[in-house]
């Protein structure tokens, strides 16, 4: 027979064949039973390949660690106690926590860390003279993405292989930026501090100068009338003289008229007091109007200390080194899904070879 015409007879045998036979599930389970060692070969083949994967590859371990505001008495020596000034602004336990939050994601400050906890050890580093720039920072860009701030900053995890430093390490961490919140708390409530005193004390000498100039501008306007009076001859307050006596001393003086509101008005023996009474009067603070009050609230300003040692920024709820658990590989689910994966391919494998098997077996026969 021509081996063309024996190709396309089996061919069409094929296409008669697979479109007159049907399989029911019956031929399938059949099928499966009769190849059941050949499908548990491979499910056992992935299984194996599976666990070998599952035990062979690094352990990757999990620490959280939850954080809540700190109450107001943590803060309490940052705030103005019995001292009500609403242009003053006290420290709330939300800003605080708001720059823990934010210091807790600042990529300085998990650098700072890194060196300071001397993470790179970690990676098997001891010895930082050999490593490139380069290479340090994708060490340290690895461990600062194993670091998640969740629930703007109540909840802080670290993943990685060290399980007996894991927890340490979030708890330090977590200390740090509560400290480094803290510092700048201070910083901001302290610069406050210092900008009113600086106002204050700027006001306290403005108004001492200008107590200081009026009284030598009083002064020289009473010696400057005494002149006059004495000039004019007028000993006593004119107001009281009668209108002849006025007359003449304008006559005598030779002046059209007297302004009886000018301060020479009061005479020589007046202006001779007052002038007197001046110059013996003191520059003392307590002379100068509202200046006590000023005084009274720099020195408040100036007697505010911080107690640092029972600051708090935050308050943890839960320590990482209390709840480190493995997260990668899922052992469990990764044996599950090998036998499922192995059981699949299993069937597959077997119906793919038993047809495979009839198309050869017709192939043969129609030959």
């Amino acid at each position: 027979m021509n081996p063309e015409k024996q190709i396309v007879s089996s061919l069409e045998h094929l296409q008669n064949y697979s479109g007159n036979e049907e399989i029911s599930l019956v031929d399938i389970f059949c099928i499966v039973l009769r190849r059941k060692k050949l499908i548990l070969s491979i499910m056992a083949i992935t299984v194996v390949i599976g666990l070998v994967y599952a035990y062979s590859a690094p352990r990757i371990y999990k620490s959280d660690t939850i954080i809540l505001h700190a109450n107001p008495e943590n803060l309490q020596a940052l705030n103005i106690i019995g001292y009500d000034r609403t242009d003053f602004p006290l420290i709330k336990a939300e800003d605080v926590f708001e720059e823990f939050n934010r210091l807790s994601n600042a990529r300085s400050i998990r650098k700072e860390f890194f060196y300071k906890e001397k993470i790179i050890e970690s990676f098997g580093v001891t010895n930082l003279d050999g490593l490139t720039d380069n290479k340090v920072n994708k060490l340290f860009e690895s461990f600062s993405r194993n670091i998640k701030v969740y629930d703007k900053g109540h909840r802080i995890s670290i993943e990685g292989t060290n399980k007996a430093k894991l927890g340490l390490w979030l708890d330090a961490f977590v200390k740090m930026v509560n400290q480094k919140a803290i510092d700048n708390s201070i910083r901001n409530i302290q610069s406050k501090i210092n900008a009113r005193i600086i106002s204050l004390e700027g006001k306290i000498a403005s108004k001492r100068l200008n107590y200081i100039k009026l009284h030598e501008y009083e002064l020289n306007r009473l010696e400057a009338a005494y002149k006059i009076a004495k000039k004019l001859q007028i000993t006593e307050f004119l107001g009281g003289l009668p209108l002849s006596k006025q007359a003449n001393l304008v006559e005598n003086n030779m002046t059209d008229t007297l302004n009886l509101n000018s301060l020479y008005m009061r005479g020589t023996k007046a202006l001779e007091a007052e002038i007197s009474v001046y110059k013996q009067r003191s520059l003392e603070d307590s002379n100068i109007a509202s200046l006590r009050a000023m005084q009274e609230e720099l020195r408040v300003y100036k007697a505010m200390s911080i107690d640092r040692a029972n600051l708090k920024a935050i308050i943890v709820d839960k320590k990482g080194v209390e709840d480190v658990y493995p997260v990668s590989p899922k052992r469990k689910l990764i044996l599950f899904i090998s036998i499922g994966l192995g059981v699949g391919l299993g069937l597959f494998s077997v119906l793919v070879f038993e047809f495979f098997t009839k198309v050869r077996l017709a192939l043969h026969e129609r030959v």
